[in-house]
């Protein structure tokens, strides 16, 4: 019985992987929107820009802390949106180049999403049918739709369900893997960039 608990897991979180791939392609490739619009201005003229002055800026080994192509100069690094506090981010940004550093930022985002609110919902003791759908529905909700072309507002609401699975951890179970994961779950989503 356990076991087939175990594998049936196992196949909702693969289930909760593909659907996020397949959600970003639909939407971003498939779809690919043409011209600038209300969803994806940010993305065209802010997001890029800035992930490649990251990029070029970390590649060079310099800190981040001026960007003077944007908006006749600003504040990098004291700038929330722009992330670069953000461990994910700089990881994608540095690996990869920029359109797929934010494809892949997206996608794994969508992935946590979905994969804490599956956890969230077994620790409040929903069936796994149910776990699966809520899952489900946060992944292809309104809020993380808006982040498919504003990656500081994916990286922060993809928390959420992290954030409120680890205060349910902490309130059924005073241990400090609970607090840790309350602390670590709320500094991402701080970091992500959107406040």
């Amino acid at each position: 019985m356990k076991a087939a608990s175990s594998a049936v897991r196992w196949l909702c979180v693969a289930l909760l992987a593909v659907t996020a791939v397949g959600f970003f392609v639909h939407r971003v490739l498939v779809e690919q929107p043409q011209e600038v619009s209300f969803e994806n201005y940010d993305l065209l003229h802010y997001m890029v820009p800035s992930a490649q002055f990251l990029r070029d800026s970390l590649q060079r080994g310099e800190f981040p802390a001026w960007n003077p192509y944007q908006f006749a100069g600003q504040p990098f690094a004291a700038t929330h949106i722009t992330s670069v506090f953000y461990a994910p981010h700089l990881f994608f940004t540095w690996m990869l180049p920029v359109p797929w550093a934010l494809a892949a930022h997206t996608v794994v985002h969508l992935f946590l999403a979905a994969l804490f609110t599956l956890l969230l919902a077994a620790r409040l003791g929903l069936s796994w049918p149910a776990q699966l759908t809520a899952a489900l529905g946060y992944l292809l909700s309104g809020a993380l739709l808006a982040g498919l072309y504003n990656t500081p507002y994916m990286a922060t609401h993809a928390w959420l369900p992290g954030i409120l699975w680890s205060l349910h951890g902490l309130a059924t179970e005073v241990r400090m893997r609970w607090a840790l994961a309350a602390g670590l779950t709320t500094a991402m989503a701080f970091l992500g960039g959107h406040a």
